[in-house]
């Protein structure tokens, strides 16, 4: 009964939750009343409910399928869900669709299940169990892609539908900056249009943020250079890129996090898409250089793997060489 209650975002549902997961646990072995009690526990997750964090803890999610079962099961759904609303628009169809993908989100984490708009979800989409059929992988690429992409419907008005909406976009460039990291996924970024939109979006964020806002100035950046280098830029993607690459540059990002000490290599492949011989760029390098080299234990310690800053130094201090080497070999072609 527990998917098809109405359940109040204010509602302490920690009571509720503990029931069914006493009851899960000790079904392990009954695969009908597993499964659904462990959907019961995820719907509930997915509405927003308020329930006790310690309760999240996963325990017993390896039966039947595990972690992967459950995420395929509520693919299938929302997929049906989806056929549904297509043939006969019925709001109700709309509703599941959501309703399936906020369920997937719940099993985003491997240690506990979540919220479907925590914020944890964007920094581990690498967490994805092994064994996850790639097809699914493929659907959930476009309809990511189709989420995100602005309607061209002229029939009505939605503030969302804006070429640029601020939390849409925001939370996207996150999200695609953290599926970057895998190769597999880089390809799916590329095939399924998500490059692209990111390209489309650097104008947008270069006008939208101010420098000191980092993330989005950096982001974007390094997805671009992480997910294909070879890119080729028309001569206004190249001055919007521009723009932005100057601005995260100047505004000095130096963070002592995992995401930022191993996206370096990324921004710097991607700034030499558009920069050649800029001395203040030189000079920028050389402090973000100089900031690694001397937090460098602080961050091994933070719990920042040794290859990543060793990456991010290498990458930095052949960027600034180049750059050196090219002012010096200028003052020498001066009468």
């Amino acid at each position: 009964m527990v998917p098809l209650a109405q359940w109040a975002q204010d509602l302490d549902a920690s009571a509720v939750y503990k029931r069914l997961r006493d009851n899960f646990g000790a079904c392990c072995q009954k695969e009908v009343l597993y499964v659904k009690y462990g959907k019961a526990m995820a719907h509930l997750c997915s509405q927003s409910v308020k329930i006790d964090p310690i309760l999240l803890r996963k325990f017993g999610w390896d039966c039947w399928g595990g972690r992967s079962r459950f995420i395929r099961d509520a693919f299938m759904a929302g997929r049906d869900a989806y056929r549904r609303m297509t043939q006969e628009g019925n709001a109700s169809h709309r509703a599941n669709v959501r309703t399936a993908l906020r369920t997937m989100a719940v099993h985003g984490l491997d240690q506990r299940l979540s919220l479907p708009d925590s914020e944890e979800l964007i920094w581990n989409d690498d967490s994805m169990p092994q064994g996850v059929n790639a097809q699914l992988l493929d659907s959930l690429s476009r309809a990511l892609f189709n989420a995100v992409r602005p309607s061209r419907r002229t029939d009505h008005y939605n503030e969302s539908d804006t070429p640029f909406h601020e939390e849409r976009d925001g939370r996207y460039i996150n999200l695609i900056f953290s599926l970057a990291k895998n190769g597999e996924w880089r390809q799916r970024l590329i095939h399924d249009g998500h490059l692209q939109r990111c390209i489309d979006l650097v104008d947008e964020v270069s006008r939208t943020y101010p420098s000191e806002s980092y993330l989005p100035g950096f982001y974007l950046p390094a997805i671009i250079g992480r997910i294909n280098p070879d890119t080729t830029l028309s001569t206004t993607q190249k001055k919007s890129l521009r723009q932005l690459v100057e601005k995260t540059w100047r505004a000095h990002i130096y963070r002592n996090d995992d995401d930022y000490v191993d996206a370096i290599p990324a921004l710097v492949t991607a700034t030499k898409l558009i920069f050649q011989q800029e001395m203040w760029l030189a000079t920028e390098a050389r402090g973000a250089l100089e900031y690694i080299q001397e937090q460098q234990t602080t961050l091994v310690n933070n719990g920042v793997a040794q290859a990543t800053v060793d990456a991010a130094l290498s990458s930095l201090e052949d960027f600034h060489e180049k750059l050196q080497s090219v002012h010096v070999l200028d003052l020498r072609n001066k009468p």
